[in-house]
């Protein structure tokens, strides 16, 4: 039986040497080419791990045949992969870790899995502010309880929408909000600025189409005394004005010259006011009839155009 044993063994190694020698898997140099076929190879590489080592693969890509050469030594800290081992989760207290292990080699290693931190409620109202009291408002971890938080509520005033008093020409305007809690008469006033537009708007004073001054004339100017003039603000509600004086009477000569039947006349009159006096007059001219010509279609009938005027006479021709 011992003999048996002895032979089966020496069998076994004998075919294992064989199998080693003959091995096509991965020999350590390539076949020699035959006339038939010549090996092209294509390489990958291989990277060596924390127990294995690194390689150059080369395969035929016609036949298929492959071997192994440019052999480098195993690296320790190239571990192919790590497998998780323990998961902790985070508390409110301690930071979440996971262990995981190289099943290759047996490094372990430990990552971060979340920091320690409490997971805090909503802030709730315990007493609520009034428009002159202060409140308070509090919190708590809703995993452990064990952190508890408050805060204070300022006093605080529930304002209306406001009452606008509009500025004019000279004036700012405002706002003022009231408290609409009952009971209670607490106010602000909000004042003008650029952008709510409460700043005082200036005068606006009335201009004619090309921009000239509108004046009224209030006192009316005489030969002897000035007269006075305002020029309005336009806008609504203001009843400011600029004042100017008005020249007394400032005359010029006018000329009118005589016609047929009226005075001719020179006179002064005032270019404020209208006010004249006559200086001169000349006497009309009368009208002026030299040629007489036949009415057509009415014999024994004659007519003249005046030479001044124009007007014509008609009468009846001498015999």
């Amino acid at each position: 039986m011992k003999r048996f044993f002895s032979t089966l063994l020496i069998a076994s190694l004998l075919v294992c040497a064989m199998l080693l020698a003959s091995c096509e898997l991965f020999p350590e140099k390539p076949p020699v080419t035959t006339p038939d076929h010549v090996c092209e190879f294509k390489t990958e590489v291989i990277e060596p791990t924390c127990t294995h080592k690194g390689y150059t693969l080369n395969t035929c890509e016609g036949c298929g045949y492959t071997y192994r050469d440019s052999f480098v030594d195993p690296v320790a800290d190239n571990h192919r992969e790590f497998v998780e081992t323990l998961r902790v989760e985070p508390t409110c207290t301690e930071d979440g870790y996971i262990v995981e292990i190289c099943p290759d080699c047996g490094t372990e290693r430990t990552k971060e899995n979340g920091k320690a931190g409490h997971d805090m409620s909503a802030w709730e109202v315990v007493v609520a502010p009034t428009c002159t009291d202060h409140g308070l408002e509090s919190r708590h971890c809703e995993n452990c309880d064990e952190r508890y938080e408050e805060r204070d509520l300022a006093p605080a005033h529930s304002w209306d929408e406001g009452t606008v008093t509009a500025p004019d020409c000279d004036t700012d305007g405002y706002i003022t909000y009231s408290c609409t809690v009952e009971g209670c008469d607490g106010e602000y006033v909000e004042y003008a600025t650029k952008a709510n537009g409460l700043k005082a708007t200036g005068h606006s004073y009335e201009k004619d189409e090309n921009g000239e001054p509108v004046w009224v004339v209030v006192t009316p100017a005489t030969c002897e005394q000035e007269g006075v003039k305002h020029n309005y603000c336009t806008n609504e509600g203001c009843d400011a004005y600029h004042t100017a004086t008005i020249d007394k009477h400032n005359y010029e000569t006018i000329v009118e010259d005589p016609t047929c039947t009226e005075y001719g006349k020179v006179y002064e009159q005032c270019t404020e006011c209208g006010d004249n006096h006559l200086i001169s007059y000349t006497s009309p001219l009368g009208h002026k009839y030299e040629v007489w010509t036949d009415v057509e279609g009415c014999p024994g009938i004659e007519e003249s155009k005046c030479e001044h005027c124009g007007e014509v006479l008609q009468r009846t021709k001498e015999q």
